[in-house]
């Protein structure tokens, strides 16, 4: 249903691609767009499955054709190429360290199977082509311009349906886009949640904080500013309906981070003083949001120990691969197909075959199992140096938006990425690939 849907928005978006055209008015937009609200719906076409039964690692175990390699096809062909020359720049390292590491997981002899490394592959170049072609259709402005379009379409939609379920308990809506989404939208009985586009309410979560942090950057620098603040509320009222512990907490981080950060960027917000500007308020909402709200009990009362018990297992899980190979890892894309041939790795610590079939949900130790202590460290280094050299650009008046929304990116993934695997699945990496590269480029 989700594929049907998709083409029905493929639609919707060559008619006003046209109508643009009538008019005479730049169309470029609608490519970022476009992009940005079908991301959540992994619109792919599978070419070969390697293991039905059990997924190598969050982005599964099928090599497919996404459709950004589709709409990059599209653009290439309608680009005129005289005299192009691709020059190498320093801020494209992230890029090309990734690369590496795909490289390395090829030859990598922990590796259960290059075909792991290769789904990420596809995915990762299919990306990064289209994001090189959207810097050659248009300028930076054109780019933002598509990007709000985008997301405020898709907040709308998020927050609509959050509205059927579970507001109006209409749990038809879980399954428009996703199959199993009732399933996880019901947290298998335990408690309820949305998912709008996606599958997960922590996916859907993580998304619209990553939004309400580009609505708060485009706030803060005066773009659309009636509009932002709409949307800050509709991505506020979205992420309460998912009912996520974790996003709760992240959803006050960010925004108190976000806001602080582009209001200090020239001073030294690590000083004593200020960090203690953002510790006081933060942790009086967060004391506020667990001891004292109405979602208090998601927190004390819920499953939120056994929880705990769960994510503990997959630490040891984790720790196990990275004394098995602790400096390059088992392969990216591979911790999963690792623990199944290793199948004492979870037996040595419980009898439930959860494990085996959901990625370890601690993203930081997904980096760290599958890219080993280099890349781990190269990890925290781009979360931690991302969001200074963000800061040193909204100081410097440049790319203020990208920059800023890249602070609340980044800041998601670090706490979010404790508790989950949510950042490191194909709907949202698309999304943090997006904001990330943008914010080098420019």
């Amino acid at each position: 249903m989700g594929i049907q849907l998709g083409y029905v928005v493929i639609f919707v978006y060559a008619f006003r691609y046209l109508i643009l055209l009538t008019t005479g008015r730049n169309r470029n937009y609608i490519f970022v767009s476009l992009f940005l609200v079908l991301a959540p719906l992994e619109i792919t076409k599978g070419l070969t499955s390697y293991n039905a039964n059990v997924a190598y690692g969050s982005f599964g175990s099928t090599v497919v054709i996404y459709l950004p390699l589709v709409i990059a096809v599209f653009i290439f062909a309608s680009l005129k190429w005289k005299n192009e020359k691709i020059q190498y720049d320093s801020k494209y390292n992230f890029v090309s360290i990734t690369f590496l590491f795909i490289v390395i997981s090829f030859f990598n002899p922990y590796s259960v199977a290059n075909n792991a490394t290769l789904i990420f592959l596809i995915f990762f170049a299919s990306h990064i082509f289209l994001f090189y072609l959207f810097s050659r259709l248009m300028t930076k402005d054109m780019i933002i311009i598509g990007a709000f379009d985008g997301l405020k379409w898709l907040t709308i939609s998020q927050l609509f349906l959050a509205i059927c379920f579970p507001l109006l308990n209409i749990i038809a809506v879980t399954n428009l886009f996703h199959e199993g989404g009732e399933v996880w939208a019901t947290r298998l009985g335990s408690r309820v949640g949305a998912v709008g586009f996606f599958k997960h309410p922590g996916n859907l979560a993580l998304y619209t904080i990553m939004s309400m942090s580009f609505f708060l950057s485009c706030y803060l620098s005066g773009f659309q500013r009636r509009m932002s603040t709409l949307l800050i509320a509709a991505c506020v009222a979205t992420v309460i309906l998912t009912y996520s512990r974790t996003s709760f907490i992240a959803l006050i981080l960010v925004a108190f981070c976000t806001y602080y950060i582009y209001k200090n960027s020239k001073k030294n917000i690590f000083s004593l003083g200020n960090i203690l500007k953002i510790v006081i308020p933060s942790t009086l909402a967060l004391y506020w949001l667990i001891f004292l709200s109405p979602f208090s009990s998601s927190f004390i009362e819920s499953d939120a120990s056994s929880q705990y018990d769960n994510r503990m297992i997959h630490f040891f899980m984790a720790f196990k691969i990275f004394t098995d190979s602790p400096f390059l890892g088992v392969g990216l894309n591979a911790h999963l197909g690792y623990i199944t041939k290793h199948f004492g790795i979870v037996q040595a610590f419980t009898a439930d075959e959860f494990y085996l079939h959901n990625p370890i949900h601690n993203s930081h130790l997904i980096v760290l199992a599958e890219t080993g202590i280099v890349g781990f460290i190269l990890w925290v280094y781009f979360l931690l140096g991302g969001i200074i050299n963000a800061k040193n650009q909204i100081a410097a008046g440049s790319n203020r938006i990208f920059s800023s929304t890249l602070v609340g990116v980044l800041i998601a993934y670090v706490i979010y990425g404790m508790t989950g695997w949510a950042p490191m699945s194909p709907s949202i990496f698309a999304f943090f690939l997006f904001y990330a590269y943008f914010a080098k480029m420019y």
